[in-house]
């Protein structure tokens, strides 16, 4: 008994570790896709790029609803244009 009990005591401890450095390393790696990928800032300003630390007490729960959107709404942008936009869906925090 006491032998199941510890097995399942360090599975349930491994597997709460492991969340948390997938949530850490998925964060990272969104700001290092982020940053490679940002088409407004130019490449010879990419080393001012500086994101805060990834720290879990930060971290919001929510829960996301997608939304099939096919109508959207026209917005009038910065310039002279109108973009049409979709809703995709919508967030609420628990």
């Amino acid at each position: 008994m006491k032998t199941i009990l510890s097995f399942l005591l360090l599975f349930l401890q491994t597997g709460s570790k492991a969340q948390k450095t997938n949530y850490t390393d998925s964060l990272k790696n969104f700001q290092l896709e982020y940053a490679r990928n940002h088409e407004v800032v130019a490449k010879s300003d990419m080393k001012y790029f500086r994101f805060f630390p990834v720290d879990e007490k930060y971290k919001v729960p929510a829960v996301f609803k997608k939304i099939d959107d096919s109508t959207g709404f026209i917005m009038k942008t910065s310039g002279a244009k109108t973009q049409q936009y979709f809703k995709y869906g919508i967030l609420s925090f628990t």
